[in-house]
């Protein structure tokens, strides 16, 4: 269903991006409701994992992707989990 992995070179301390395995481009309407829920248990379990380790003080949770100025569609269902850490950039 989904896939998360780290960056090698994070913009953030504590960053992991989820992503569907599957091209989708809307964050919730190219999802069955159940498929919607299975991607969310592994934002969840990513971003357990990231508290445990880099203990932020909070935890965003983000959707990219445009699909304006190109003609070719971008995938905005990637989930981009970016955990701060104590001290609020």
């Amino acid at each position: 269903m989904a896939i998360a992995f780290l960056n090698k070179y994070p913009p953030l301390y504590g960053y992991v991006r989820v992503a569907p395995r599957e091209h989708r481009e809307q964050v919730t309407g190219d999802f069955t409701p159940a498929e919607y829920l299975a991607l969310q248990q592994v934002i969840y379990r990513a971003v357990e994992a990231v508290r445990r380790v880099a203990k932020p003080e909070r935890v965003y949770i983000l959707s990219w992707g445009s699909q304006q100025g190109n003609d070719t569609p971008k995938t905005i269902s990637t989930e981009s989990i970016a955990g701060l850490g104590r001290s609020i950039v």
